[in-house]
């Protein structure tokens, strides 16, 4: 009987999407706990992709995505993580959370056509988090 080998990204694919975002949300708080406070937000994402490569987590940085508008280029966007080609990832590093914020990641999420994004705040003394599903 011969067995298969699945590779990390094979494994990481076959994965439900609440278990990604829960390993996404894993790896922000492993971030957060060892930073704390005070740092830029690229610093942030630096340390959360250390963190996906650790986790063997497949991830996508900076992806450029476009806005079609009757088959024109009307925006182009760039994506801070996307995850296993499934969940949106985007940082912040200040006060929380707004509708501005949110309507940034509604924004990626329609034009990407990807399902789930997550927002996290490391801006707090506890991580901030809020998952968004496209409309």
């Amino acid at each position: 009987m011969q067995m298969q080998q699945i590779s990390d990204g094979e494994r990481a694919s076959a994965r439900s999407h609440k278990e990604l975002h829960n390993l996404v949300v894993a790896s922000a708080l492993e971030v957060h706990k060892n930073m704390g406070l005070g740092f830029e937000e690229q610093a942030y994402s630096k340390a959360l992709a250390v963190e996906f490569d650790l986790r063997a987590i497949p991830y996508e940085s900076h992806r450029k995505v476009t806005l079609d508008y009757k088959g024109k280029v009307a925006g182009t966007y760039v994506l801070q993580f996307v995850v296993d080609d499934r969940i949106v990832v985007i940082l912040k590093a200040d006060a929380e959370i707004g509708e501005m914020d949110e309507a940034q990641i509604r924004t990626y999420l329609k034009v990407s056509k990807l399902p789930v994004g997550i927002i996290l705040d490391f801006g707090s003394t506890e991580l901030e988090i809020q998952s968004v599903h496209r409309k």
